[in-house]
C-alpha cells in the first residue's frame, strides 16, 4: 500500500472527514470544480463518509470511478434519520447527480391525522394527505413506530377512546348520556372491555368530559406543532411522583417513553404539508471567521443548503446579517414569502419595503420563538457552525498549519519551546448544582480525547456558585499527580535527610511500642510488613500493614513524629505499603478529619461494612467508634496516563479572576507551568502578572488554536454536567452522602417521609438513627440552611 504524504490532497480529505460529526445528516461529494458527484444520507455521517476515503476497501467499479474524482464535500446536519431521508430525496430530485441512481430506502411516509372538525377529534396514523379538513403532521418513517409513539403519548395523556364511543359521539346531535339508539347510553355503559383493560380513557362511560377530552387533543396538536412543554411537564410530574414513591422502574419507563417520542415523533423540519416558501438564515461567528448558511424551502420542501463564507469583521451576528441580506437579495429573483432570522435587523422595515419595491413581492421577516420555523433556524445555525468547524478541520488536517500555530503560540506567550501538551479547563454548573470541572487535552495542536477528564466537585457545597473554588479544586486534584509521584516524593525527602527502609532488629521494641500505643492494642506485629522513615538513625515515621485472620488487609497504623506532621510524610509511608499489595483490597479506619487525606491516596468509603469488618477495624475501642471505614482497591488503582503526563501549557476559560485562582494552586504546589486564560466576552488573553490583555491580531493562528481549546473545554464541561443531572434524576439526595448506604437511606426516608425531610431534620433527631460521623457527613453536604 502506498503511504500518502501528510499534505497530499487525499490525505487532507481523509483527515477532514475524520472531523465530521457522528450525527445524522446528508453529505454531498464534490469534484474539483465544485460540481455535486453524489448525494447520500447517513445516521452517522462520519462512519458513512469514512467508507469512501479509506484505502484498501473493496468497491464497485462505478463507485471507484466516483471516488477518484472526489475533491471536496459538504454536509447538512439534521435531527433524525427521517429528516436525512427526506432531505436526501429532495436534493437528489433538484440536482440529479451523476452517480445517484435510485433511493435505496423505498419506505412510505406516514402522517399523523387529527380530525379537528369533529366534536370528538380522532388521532390516527395514515399514509396519504387528503383535503378533508383534518390536520396532518409529518411525514414520519414507519407506521409501526408511529403507532408505538402514539401509544406512548397515550400513556402520558390518556387521550385514546374506544372506536364505538367516537363513532356515536361524532354523529350529529349526539352527546354523552343521550340515547343514541334503543338500549344504548354511554353514561351508564360500564361494560366497555377496552376501558377495563386500560385501552380506553372512559369517554364511553362519562369518566371524561368533552372539554377534558378536547384539552388532551389540543395538547397533542400543540406537541406536533413543536411545543413539547405541556407533555414534558406532565411526564416530569409523573416521573417525580414515581421517584418519590421509589418506583424507579416506572420512572425510567416514563423517561424512555418521552425520549422515544422526542426522537421519533418530533415533527420533521425538512418537510411541511402547508407548502410554504421560506428562506432561513443561520450564522456563526467563531475563531474570527463568519459563515452564513441559507436553507431554501420551496413548496413546503427543503431543497437546498447554500453556504456563504464572509470576509471582514462584524461586532455581532445580527450586524453581519444586516449587511449581508441586501447584497444577497440584490443578486436573486427567487424571493420567498418569509425570511427567518435569529434577530430582527434594525432596518427590517426598510429591507421589507426595498424587497417589495424591487421585486414587486411582499416578504415578511420573522424571528420565531417555537415551532417549525424555529427548528429550521436551529438547523441552519448548526450547519453554519459545522462549516466553521470544517474550515478549522482543513487547517488542522494540514500539519504545516498546525506547526505554524504552535510556533505562533510559543512566540505569543514567550514559551521556552512549542507546547506539545496543552490542557484547558472550564467549570459548568446548573445554578450551583451538579458542578463539573472539565479538562481537555491537545497534543501537538490536535485533540487527544482519550486524555480528557472531568471532576465532580467534592469541597464546594451543593447549590453554591463559586467558579474560583471549583477551579482550585479541579486543578489541585489534577496537578497532585505531578507532585505526589512516589519516586519524586522519596527523592524530595531524601534531600531533607529522611530515608526509608525496613525495621532494623534493634528498632523492633520501639516500633512495637509505638504501634501498640497508637492503636490501643497489643496485637502481634509482622515487622516484614512495616516501613520506617529515619533521619540520622532516629525514627521519624512508620507504617504497618496487618493481615487479619479473616484475610482482610488493614493499613493498621501510620505514625509521624510531631515536628513533621502536616508535610504528607504519612502519605508517602502509606503509598509505599500499598504498592506491596498489588491488586488486593486494603481497609482502614479514618477520623473524619482525615477523610480527604486518604481519599487523595485512593481510599473510598465502605458504605455498608459487615459486622466482622467493623469489629476488626474499630476493635471495640471507644476512640475508634466514630471512624469512617475506607477501602483501597489495588485492582482499580491504575496509573492514569493523562494525569502523569506533564503539561507544557495550562489554559483557563475565564478572565483575570480565574487566572489568579489557578496561579494560587500552582504556587501552593510549588509547580512552574506556563499559564494563560481566554475570556469569552472580548476574547481577551491574559497572563499571570499582566493587568492588561495581550494584543493579538484577529486572524492569528495562535488565537485560533486557543479559541478551539476553550470551546472544546466548554463543550465537554456542559456534556458532563448534563449527564450528571440526568443520572441525579433517579437518585436520592441521600445517595450523595458518604457513609450512608441504601439500607440507612431507606430507613431515613421511612422515618421522615422523604429525603428532603430527612435533610431538614434537626441534628438531635438524626442522631437517633445515625452515628456522629454520618451526621457530620450529611451536614457537610447539606448544611441546615440548605434550600
Amino acid at each position: 500500500m502506498v503511504k500518502l504524504k501528510k499534505d497530499d490532497p487525499r490525505a487532507v480529505l481523509r483527515r477532514r472527514v475524520g472531523k465530521v460529526p457522528k450525527e445524522p445528516g446528508v453529505y454531498r461529494w464534490l469534484d474539483q470544480h465544485g460540481k455535486i458527484l453524489y448525494i447520500g444520507k447517513a445516521k452517522n455521517l462520519k462512519n458513512r463518509m469514512q467508507g469512501y476515503v479509506q484505502d484498501g476497501l473493496k468497491r464497485s467499479a462505478w463507485t471507484e470511478i466516483m471516488v477518484r474524482q472526489i475533491a471536496d464535500f459538504e454536509v447538512t446536519l439534521v435531527r433524525s434519520e427521517v429528516e436525512a431521508l427526506i432531505l436526501e430525496s429532495n436534493l437528489i430530485k433538484k440536482f440529479q447527480p451523476k452517480y445517484n441512481v435510485l433511493l435505496k430506502d423505498d419506505k412510505g411516509y406516514v402522517y399523523v391525522r387529527i380530525s379537528l372538525k369533529d366534536p370528538y377529534p380522532r388521532v390516527s396514523a395514515v399514509r396519504q394527505l387528503q383535503k378533508d379538513g383534518a390536520r396532518y403532521f409529518g411525514p414520519f418513517l414507519g407506521a409501526r413506530d408511529t403507532e408505538h409513539a402514539l401509544t406512548l403519548l397515550d400513556s402520558i395523556l390518556r387521550y385514546k377512546a374506544c372506536r364505538k364511543s367516537l363513532d356515536v359521539l361524532n354523529r350529529p346531535h349526539t352527546a354523552i348520556g343521550e340515547k343514541t339508539h334503543p338500549g344504548t347510553s354511554f353514561a351508564n355503559d360500564v361494560s366497555c372491555l377496552e376501558h377495563q383493560i386500560g385501552k380506553c380513557n372512559g369517554l364511553c362511560i362519562g369518566a371524561v368530559s368533552q372539554a377534558d377530552y378536547k384539552q388532551r387533543i389540543d395538547t397533542i396538536v400543540s406537541f406536533f406543532r413543536g411545543n413539547f412543554a405541556s407533555v414534558k411537564r406532565i411526564a416530569k410530574e409523573s416521573m417525580a411522583v414515581a421517584v418519590s414513591d421509589r418506583k424507579f422502574e416506572a420512572a425510567a419507563r416514563l423517561r424512555d417513553a418521552l425520549r422515544f417520542i422526542g426522537e421519533l415523533e418530533d415533527r420533521q423540519a425538512v418537510s411541511d404539508p402547508m407548502g410554504s416558501n421560506i428562506d432561513v438564515f443561520g450564522i456563526a461567528l467563531k475563531y474570527g471567521k463568519i459563515q452564513v448558511v441559507l436553507l431554501r424551502q420551496r413548496d413546503g420542501k427543503l431543497i437546498e443548503q447554500v453556504g456563504f463564507p464572509l470576509s471582514g469583521e462584524a461586532d455581532s451576528a445580527a450586524l453581519a446579517l444586516e449587511q449581508f441580506l441586501p447584497q444577497y437579495y440584490e443578486q436573486t429573483d427567487d424571493l420567498p414569502e418569509i425570511v427567518v432570522l435569529r434577530d430582527l435587523p434594525d432596518d427590517a422595515s426598510s429591507l421589507q419595503a426595498w424587497l417589495k419595491e424591487k421585486h414587486g413581492k411582499a416578504v415578511s421577516i420573522v424571528v420565531p420563538e417555537r415551532g417549525k420555523k424555529s427548528k429550521l433556524l436551529e438547523m441552519a445555525e448548526r450547519n453554519a457552525e459545522e462549516k466553521v468547524q470544517q474550515q478549522f478541520a482543513v487547517f488542522e488536517s494540514e500539519a504545516r498549519k498546525v506547526e505554524e500555530s504552535l510556533t505562533d503560540l510559543q512566540t505569543l506567550l514567550s514559551l521556552s519551546g512549542k507546547p506539545r501538551r496543552i490542557e484547558c479547563y472550564d467549570i459548568s454548573h446548573s445554578s450551583g448544582s451538579a458542578t463539573v470541572g472539565s479538562m481537555v487535552v491537545f497534543i501537538n495542536g490536535k485533540p487527544k480525547r482519550e486524555h480528557y477528564r472531568s471532576f465532580n466537585m467534592k469541597t464546594v457545597l451543593e447549590g453554591r456558585i463559586d467558579d474560583y473554588a471549583s477551579l482550585k479544586e479541579t486543578l489541585r486534584r489534577r496537578l497532585r499527580y505531578l507532585t505526589d509521584d512516589l519516586k519524586t516524593l522519596e527523592k524530595q525527602w531524601k534531600e531533607k535527610g529522611v530515608t526509608f527502609g525496613k525495621v532494623r532488629k534493634e528498632e523492633r521494641e520501639k516500633v512495637l511500642a509505638l504501634i501498640h500505643a497508637e492503636t490501643f492494642s497489643e496485637i502481634a506485629v509482622d515487622f516484614a510488613e512495616c516501613v520506617v522513615a529515619r533521619k540520622e538513625d532516629k525514627i521519624m515515621a512508620l507504617g504497618y500493614l496487618h493481615t487479619h485472620t479473616s484475610g482482610h488487609l488493614e493499613l493498621f497504623c501510620v505514625w509521624v513524629e510531631g515536628e513533621l506532621r502536616g508535610e504528607r510524610l504519612g502519605s508517602v509511608i502509606s503509598q509505599m505499603l500499598l504498592k506491596r499489595t498489588e491488586k488486593k483490597k486494603v481497609y482502614l479506619g479514618a477520623k473524619p478529619s482525615l477523610e480527604e487525606y486518604y481519599s487523595e491516596i485512593g481510599f473510598r468509603h465502605v458504605i455498608d461494612p459487615s459486622d466482622e469488618l467493623r469489629t476488626e477495624i474499630n476493635r471495640n475501642v471507644p476512640e475508634f467508634a466514630g471512624d469512617i471505614i475506607m477501602m483501597y482497591d489495588g485492582k482499580q488503582h491504575k496509573v492514569d496516563e493523562s494525569f502523569t503526563d506533564h503539561p507544557n501549557l495550562l489554559l483557563i476559560d475565564g478572565g483575570k479572576g480565574q487566572l489568579s485562582a489557578v496561579k494560587e494552586v500552582l504556587d501552593e504546589l510549588k509547580l512552574t507551568i506556563p499559564l494563560a486564560s481566554l475570556a469569552k466576552r472580548e476574547e481577551e488573553i491574559f497572563l499571570p502578572g499582566n493587568q492588561v490583555s495581550l494584543s493579538v491580531p484577529q486572524d492569528s493562528s495562535a488565537r485560533f488554536l486557543l479559541q478551539r481549546l476553550r470551546d472544546e473545554a466548554h463543550r465537554f464541561a456542559n456534556f458532563k454536567r448534563e449527564t450528571r443531572l440526568e443520572h441525579a434524576m433517579f437518585q436520592s439526595k441521600l445517595d450523595a452522602i458518604a457513609g450512608i448506604g441504601p439500607k440507612t437511606r431507606d430507613e431515613l426516608i421511612s422515618r421522615f417521609g422523604s429525603a428532603d425531610d430527612a435533610i431538614g431534620a434537626s441534628d438531635e433527631e438524626l442522631r437517633t438513627m445515625l452515628t456522629e460521623v454520618q451526621v457530620k457527613a450529611l451536614r457537610g453536604r447539606f448544611p441546615r440552611n440548605f434550600p
